[in-house]
């Protein structure tokens, strides 16, 4: 009978031993928790800094340009379109569209869709080229 009881008492034991375990366990994730949001947020927060369109690098810049072209297709406004390409800071904006129309193209490293309104765009600047003239004909824009 005596180890039958000591083997019951060896069992308590061990439980009571993950039981402790798994709530240190959890304590210590929860401190960790609160001590982590505790540092990032209130002793050293991230600074948000105002950047510029330049700043962006080369594959942003072309995703703005790509946008700056979807909104052209949308409103037909060559002016606006030519104020939202001088934020960038290019000094040839209508060459900077031209040559990343032509990479898309040649690199197919853009949707169809994206090559299309870039193409359209780099047209109405007067940057139309010879391996454009495929997706004018696409895009139902006058070559």
């Amino acid at each position: 009978m005596r180890f039958i009881t000591a083997g019951a008492g060896a069992q308590n034991s061990e439980a009571r031993g993950r039981q402790r375990f798994l709530r240190s366990l959890l304590l210590g994730i929860a401190i960790g928790g609160a001590c982590g949001l505790c540092f990032g947020w209130l002793q050293f927060p991230r600074e948000h800094l105002d950047s510029r369109l330049s700043e962006l690098a080369p594959r942003h810049q072309g995703d703005y340009i790509v946008m700056v072209a979807a909104a052209y297709a949308s409103e037909g406004d060559l002016p606006a379109a030519l104020e939202r390409l001088g934020r960038l800071g290019i000094a040839n904006p209508a060459a900077a569209v031209q040559a990343l129309t032509e990479r898309a193209i040649r690199t197919s490293s853009r949707p169809l869709q994206s090559i299309r309104l870039l193409v359209r765009l780099a047209a109405a600047l007067g940057q139309q080229t010879p391996l454009m003239e495929p997706f004018l004909e696409l895009s139902g824009a006058a070559p």
